[in-house]
C-alpha cells in the first residue's frame, strides 16, 4: 500500500515538473511553490530522482532551502547519538548557517580549541526507509510507460532503476562518501589545481560527516567577482579536470551541477575544490578507450564507420541498425565542441534540436541501444557545459583535448577491424552549394559548410524561399528529410522556369 502511495506521489512530481516547465509568467510563483513542495516531500529524495533522470534542468534555480529542514533540537540529538556527547561537545555549530540538499543538510561549525572551520553534514532521519519506498513507488509509476516503450523499442528501464538504487544506496550511508572522497583524493594527486577537503577522522559515521571547510567561492559569486581572464583560466582547468577524470582515472562526477564545486580564481594559480562525492562513478577502461578513439577519428576525419566504436561504448549493434545511416552525422553533433577548430560557442549549440532532427522517432531506439555508462557521461558533459555557458569566454575544446591527451594517445587509441559500410565519416557531404542562374548568368553561387544544413532555411534569402515555395516545394520538409537521411551528398532543390534555374545540393 505504501508503494502505491509513493507511486502516486512520483506521478504528481512528474506532472508538477511538466507544469513548471510549461508555465506562463502569471502562474510561475504558484507552480514553483507546488514543485518545491513536491521535492521537499520525503525530504527531497524526489529531487535526487529528478537529477538522475536529467529532469533538473526543468527546475534550474529552484532551491530546497525553505523546505525539508531538520529542527535544531533534532539535529543536536542526531549528533549526540552518532558522535557521542564528548565529541559533539567539541563542535560549536553556527545554527544560522544551514544548506538543505536532497538527502540531508549542512551546517557550519568550529572544531576543538583550535577552532578549525568545518562543515557538518547530517542525513535526514529515516532516509533509508524513505529511499526504499520512493524507489518502489518509482518502479510502479514507470510500469505502464515502461511496458509500452519496452515492447516497441526494447528499453531496459530496469537497468536505469538499478543504477539509481545503487547511487541512492551510496548516498544513504556517509561512510560510502568518505571512501569515494579518499579514492578521489588519490586519483587527483597529479592535478595541483584540485582541492579535495579533508574529512575529519573519528567524526564521521553513516549518518554524519564532518569535513574541513573550504573558503572557495560558490559559482554565482565567482561569476560576479572574477575577471574575464580569471574565468577563462578557471574554465580551462575545469575542462582539464573533466578530461583527467574521463581519460586518466575514469572516476567521474555524475552530478556536475554548480553546487558541487567551489572556486579560487587567480590568473597564475587558480584552484577548484571538489565537494559532494556521492555521485561519482567509474568508467571502464574499454569505454574510455573507445570514447577517445571515436573523438580522435572525428577530429582526424578518418574513413571509418562509427558503429564499432559505439558498440565499444556499450551500445547494442542490432538496435543501432535501425538508424545506422545517421550515426556519422549524429556523432559529429554529439561531440561538436571537441571537433571545432575554432573556439566553440556553447550558447548557440542546439544539441537537443539537432539530435531530434537527425533521429526523429529513432531517438527512442538510440536511448534503448545505449548503456547507462554512456548516458551518465552525457549527463556529466551537459552539466559541465551548463557552467561554462555562463562564463564570459568561448573555449577551444579541440586544442585543449589534443594538448591534454597528447601523451595518452598511445595507451588510449584503439582501431576496430574495418567495417564494410557506406556510412562513414568521409561519406558525409562536406558542403552545401547554392546556385541560381538567370538568362545564363550566375546570380548566386554560394558554398556553405555542410554543418549549415541544420540552419539552412535561416541562411537562405527570403526571395529564394518564396520562389521555391511558390512552385509547391516544402522547404522545411526537404531540409528535414536530408538531415534524417544522414547528410550525404545529393540534390536538395532543383527547378527551372523560363530563364531562371535554381539548384541547391549537398556535395
Amino acid at each position: 500500500m505504501k508503494a502505491l502511495s509513493e507511486s502516486w506521489k512520483t506521478i504528481k512530481l512528474m506532472r508538477s515538473l511538466s507544469e513548471y516547465k510549461n508555465t506562463g509568467s502569471e502562474s510561475e510563483d504558484e507552480a514553483r511553490t507546488r514543485l518545491l513542495k513536491s521535492f521537499a516531500d520525503k525530504n527531497g529524495v524526489q529531487f535526487k530522482i529528478a537529477q538522475y533522470f536529467d529532469l533538473s534542468n526543468s527546475v534550474e534555480g529552484l532551491s530546497l532551502r525553505d523546505y525539508a529542514l531538520i529542527p535544531i533540537e533534532e539535529v543536536e540529538q542526531i549528533l549526540e547519538k552518532e558522535l557521542g556527547v564528548d565529541k559533539y561537545s567539541h563542535l560549536q555549530i553556527d545554527w544560522s548557517y544551514v544548506k538543505s540538499a536532497s538527502m540531508g543538510q549542512v551546517h557550519l561549525a568550529q572544531l576543538g580549541p583550535e577552532k578549525l572551520q568545518v562543515i557538518v553534514k547530517v542525513l535526514y532521519p529515516e532516509i533509508k526507509e524513505t529511499v526504499v519506498s520512493q524507489i518502489k513507488g518509482l518502479e510502479l509509476a514507470s510500469f505502464i510507460p515502461n511496458a509500452i516503450m519496452s515492447k516497441k523499442y526494447k528499453l531496459h528501464m530496469d537497468e536505469y532503476l538499478q543504477k539509481l538504487k545503487q547511487i541512492l544506496a551510496v548516498e544513504c550511508d556517509l561512510q560510502n562518501e568518505v571512501k569515494l572522497r579518499n579514492q578521489l583524493f588519490e586519483s587527483m594527486k597529479s592535478c595541483p589545481w584540485i582541492i579535495v577537503p579533508r574529512i575529519i577522522e573519528g567524526y564521521s559515521t553513516s549518518n554524519v560527516l564532518v569535513q574541513e571547510y573550504d573558503c572557495g567561492l560558490d559559482f554565482d559569486t565567482f561569476l560576479k567577482e572574477s575577471s574575464p581572464d580569471e574565468q577563462k583560466k578557471m574554465g580551462e582547468i575545469l575542462i582539464q579536470t573533466f578530461f583527467h577524470q574521463i581519460f586518466v582515472t575514469g572516476l567521474l562526477q555524475g552530478d556536475t551541477n554548480k553546487g558541487n564545486y567551489l572556486f579560487h580564481p587567480s590568473i597564475n594559480d587558480p584552484k577548484i575544490t571538489l565537494i559532494d562525492y556521492g555521485n561519482y562513478f567509474q568508467l571502464t577502461s574499454e569505454f574510455r578507450k573507445n570514447l577517445f578513439s571515436l573523438i580522435d577519428a572525428l577530429i582526424e576525419g578518418r574513413d571509418i564507420d562509427p558503429i564499432s566504436y559505439l558498440v565499444g561504448l556499450s551500445f547494442e549493434e542490432e538496435k543501432l541498425g535501425h538508424f545506422h545511416k545517421t550515426l556519422p552525422l549524429l556523432a559529429l553533433k554529439l561531440f561538436a565542441p571537441l571537433i571545432s577548430v575554432m573556439p566553440f560557442d556553447l550558447k548557440r549549440w542546439r544539441l537537443s534540436r539537432d539530435v531530434d532532427l537527425i533521429l526523429g522517432e529513432h531517438k527512442w531506439w538510440f536511448r534503448s541501444a545505449g548503456g547507462v555508462e554512456f548516458f551518465q557521461l552525457m549527463k556529466s558533459m551537459k552539466g559541465l557545459f551548463g557552467m561554462l555557458e555562463h562564463m564570459n569566454v568561448n573555449f577551444n575544446w579541440r586544442h585543449l583535448f589534443l594538448t591534454f591527451t597528447e601523451n595518452l594517445k598511445k595507451d588510449l587509441l584503439i582501431e576496430h577491424p574495418a567495417h564494410q559500410s557506406e556510412f562513414k565519416f568521409t561519406s558525409l557531404a562536406k558542403s552545401i552549394i547554392i546556385h541560381v542562374k538567370e538568362k545564363g548568368s550566375d546570380k548566386v553561387n554560394l558554398t556553405l559548410p555542410a554543418a549549415a544544413l541544420m540552419n539552412l532555411k535561416d541562411l537562405m534569402e527570403p526571395v529564394l524561399i518564396e520562389d521555391l515555395e511558390s512552385k509547391g516545394v516544402d522547404v522545411d520538409s526537404v531540409i528535414k528529410n536530408a538531415i534524417a537521411e544522414g547528410g550525404y551528398p545529393g540534390q536538395l532543390f532543383q527547378f527551372e522556369e523560363g530563364d531562371k534555374e535554381i539548384q541547391i545540393s549537398l556535395r
